[in-house]
């Protein structure tokens, strides 16, 4: 993969460029602001160029938003100042000793049992809370929605949460698997519902032509607002 190097209005945008089998350019400014550009084997460099300069007024508009807002994948499960995102509220981490009786939880507290005090450790078992947060939240949606699917002979899936940096989610619909991304729990419940939704409706509909698109505007049909406000993440000010 080579960088190129782009410049508009006095900024230097990097991009990653790559060849790959394809009949056409694509060029996409990711979540979290990275910003790539694929081209056909054999397309001339020249008119790699030329179609930036095409873009160029759309690609620092993109890539300026992305750059003022803060991607929910790169917010770190606990901050320095102690807090955490779920379900698209900053929260005050506690740490309370093992066995000891009651959780006195605030309304934006977020209890975490350990007698350590190493900030590695104390990272390490909030973002384990988190994943158990996240099974028991993407679990229930699972269970609420396929209503929508058995009708049409979609089995319950199987569940699997990873750490992944460039997508939400994804189908493996022959295995019977949706797989989740654990950085998901961050963003406010409306969104990891879209994503649920999402998923699920691949059991039905492989790619995200026509008929995936109304399928997802008849069963939920602000799907585009909320893919919206997951991608766009939080102003960088607030994360």
């Amino acid at each position: 993969m080579e960088i190129l190097s782009f410049s508009y209005r006095g900024t230097v945008v990097p991009i990653a460029f790559s060849r790959k089998r394809m009949r056409s350019v694509r060029l996409r400014v990711s979540p979290s602001g990275e910003v790539s550009l694929s081209a056909p084997f054999g397309f001339p460099e020249a008119e790699v160029r030329a179609f930036l300069e095409k873009h160029a007024a759309w690609l620092y508009r993109k890539w300026s938003e992305k750059k003022n807002r803060t991607n929910y994948m790169d917010i770190p499960f606990l901050s320095e100042s102690g807090e955490t995102f779920f379900l698209g509220e900053k929260r005050r981490v506690v740490v309370l000793p093992r066995g000891e009786g009651g959780e006195p939880m605030g309304e934006k507290d977020f209890v975490v049992r350990t007698k350590a005090k190493d900030p590695t450790v104390l990272a390490r078992l909030t973002e384990r809370k988190l994943r158990a947060c996240a099974e028991e939240v993407f679990f229930s949606l699972i269970e609420r929605l396929m209503p929508l699917f058995e009708p049409w002979g979609v089995k319950r899936p199987a569940l699997e949460i990873r750490k992944m940096r460039a997508k939400w989610g994804c189908c493996k619909c022959e295995e019977g698997i949706v797989v989740l991304n654990l950085h998901l729990i961050k963003a406010s419940l409306d969104c990891v519902e879209y994503v649920v939704m999402h998923e699920l409706a691949h059991f039905l509909y492989r790619g995200h032509g026509a008929d995936f698109r109304a399928f997802m505007t008849r069963v939920m049909p602000d799907w585009r607002a909320r893919k919206r406000r997951l991608n766009e993440g939080l102003p960088a000010r607030e994360a």
